[in-house]
């Protein structure tokens, strides 16, 4: 009898974990604050590219870097990244019509 209950409050104490960890908080506001803070960013990174396309990216901290890291991600593969968000969230028929229902519903 112990070690029933014993099991029923560890799957408990489990999935109230597993709840807990799933929990997200709200996403700040996307204002004038966060519009200005994006061209500080971006006045920070200075990219540059080589004869071969290859990108430096020159930032003052790791932030400004991770910004400058994705406006080269979005510039050489912003397609295919917004296509696969786009099909991860069942969302390609809404997109690309019809002919794409069948990959939705696998999603």
């Amino acid at each position: 009898m112990t070690s029933l209950f014993c099991r029923r409050a560890l799957a408990l104490t489990t999935f109230a974990f597993v709840l807990a960890g799933c929990a997200t908080a709200p996403a700040p506001p996307a204002g004038p604050a966060a519009v200005d803070e994006l061209h500080e960013l971006a006045s920070a990174v200075e990219i540059r590219r080589t004869a071969y396309g290859v990108p430096h990216i020159l930032a003052p901290d790791l932030r400004a870097a991770a910004f400058g890291l994705a406006y080269v991600q979005l510039e050489d593969h912003g397609v295919r990244i917004i296509e696969g968000m786009n099909a991860a969230r069942g969302r390609s028929a809404l997109v690309d019509g019809a002919r794409r229902a069948d990959d939705d519903a696998d999603a």
